[in-house]
């Protein structure tokens, strides 16, 4: 990719390290664009949002984007199946994504190692592999992990005290 400004080309690398400089204060979000984390403060806790869930009370910025999380999370929808196996999905995206292991296809490489993925997203975290870099720390103990499924798994199972 060619960038015209030498912030738009740090911005674009961060899609090859996986770096998430960008912390929200309020919840630990991370995010690699500082526009991600502006849409994300300005949704979640800067109540700008106009449109709120009467179930959990979570605020949205746009009625699309309510109607959405109201169908997911709320009534459970699934709309959309997969014509190839009994996956059901409540938006186009998801299933989408779930097309993608049944053709097998994997267009994301690892520059390192060659390990090939079928989303962008895994072959960027896959990158910690090769890194020390894990920015995913236990509060308690300070271990440190690649995804923070990972670490939301070990604060379940560990025994630390004050937790």
């Amino acid at each position: 990719k060619i960038c015209d400004r030498r912030e738009h080309l740090l911005e674009h690398e961060r899609v090859h390290t996986g770096e998430r400089p960008f912390e929200c204060e309020e919840c630990g979000s991370t995010f690699a664009q500082r526009s991600n984390w502006r849409v994300h403060m300005n949704t979640l806790h800067l109540n700008l949002a106009n449109y709120k869930c009467s179930e959990c009370g979570r605020t949205f910025k746009r009625k699309r984007l309510l109607d959405n999380h109201i169908k997911s999370v709320h009534t459970k929808q699934r709309d959309l199946s997969c014509d190839q196996c009994d996956a059901t999905f409540t938006n186009a995206i998801n299933l989408k994504k779930h097309l993608l292991c049944h053709t097998g296809e994997k267009q994301f490489s690892c520059q390192i190692c060659g390990k090939q993925f079928s989303r962008a997203e895994n072959r960027n975290v896959h990158h910690f592999v090769h890194s020390i870099r894990k920015p995913y720390a236990c509060s308690v103990c300070g271990e440190g992990f690649i995804r923070k499924q990972q670490l939301v798994c070990h604060s379940r199972i560990s025994n630390h005290p004050n937790q």
